[in-house]
């Protein structure tokens, strides 16, 4: 009887070969997948791959290791089999020519995620604080900036401030000149830090003006991205301008002044800045939304 192999491509069609020992074919071209023209980190021709007929049942073998191992890589059963830690799979010298075309798809295609809300919150009516600190005391005595960035349109407010207490007098001016001015503000989302969420008087204050505390969770900073991000960039900003002035200076500082002790000199137009520049999110300048 002759002996068949079959074969599946990219598309899922079935090809059978003759395997025949006195067919006179020495070697089985195997079509593992189609390359896609859109990666260019590999050729854009169909892959062919020259498999010796007595190395068959040791690909068929690494195969099965491979599903069963929950698709590791095959490198990694390579170096499970030279330690003897996988059954029926002696121990492998020369590497196989081995690709699993589902993880080579699903390692270039982005998985389907939960669907997100991408339509914004009015504006002015959900914000995201937090404070950021520096490593250099200001002149005037500032070590720290409470930052406030609206949900909707990104706009944001900083306040310089010397010690990292509950920013109740600044929520309460900062409510009561929205609210003058038509807002409606609602929402304030925050992390657990000791001097916001965590804190009692901060929480009964926020309560008592009829705001909603909307809290990230422990050790859960990153759903608080929006000013967390925007710390990184104000610190960026601030410190390439402190030392661009520096290098301007006709004369060097007195002793014992460092240029960044004037960073919340600088604060107030970085943030300025930030309102005017076009947000790549929104596409457009928070100023002018």
């Amino acid at each position: 009887m002759l002996e068949c192999c079959t074969f599946k491509d990219a598309k899922g069609i079935a090809t059978t070969i003759p395997c025949s020992h006195n067919n006179g074919l020495d070697f089985i071209n195997i079509e593992i997948f189609k390359m896609r023209e859109d990666i260019q980190c590999h050729p854009t021709i169909s892959q062919l791959t020259k498999v010796s007929r007595q190395s068959m049942p040791m690909i068929q073998k690494l195969q099965e290791a491979h599903l069963r191992l929950g698709h590791i890589s095959f490198d990694t059963i390579v170096k499970m089999s030279k330690k003897g830690l996988l059954e029926n799979i002696p121990a492998i010298d020369k590497p196989y020519p081995m690709v699993c075309k589902t993880c080579f798809h699903n390692n270039r295609k982005r998985l389907p995620r939960t669907l997100i809300d991408h339509s914004r919150p009015p504006i002015m009516t959900r914000f995201s604080i937090d404070y950021m600190f520096y490593s250099h005391l200001s002149l005037r005595g500032h070590n720290s900036a409470f930052t406030i960035v609206d949900q909707g349109s990104r706009y944001p407010f900083a306040f310089p401030c010397c010690a990292k207490r509950p920013p109740i007098a600044i929520i309460e001016f900062f409510v009561g000149c929205l609210k003058n001015m038509g807002f409606k503000p609602t929402v304030f989302k925050m992390d657990e830090g000791g001097e916001l969420c965590k804190s009692t008087e901060f929480c009964k204050a926020l309560t008592n003006m009829k705001l909603i505390i909307h809290s990230t969770g422990g050790d859960n900073k990153t759903s608080n991205g929006l000013v967390e991000r925007f710390h990184q960039t104000i610190h960026s900003m601030n410190r390439s301008s402190l030392d661009t002035l520096k290098s301007l200076l006709p004369s060097s500082l007195p002793q014992g002044i460092n240029i960044q002790s004037f960073w919340d000199l600088c604060l107030g137009y970085m943030v300025q800045i930030k309102r005017i520049v076009i947000n790549s999110t929104l596409g457009d300048s928070p100023y002018f939304i």
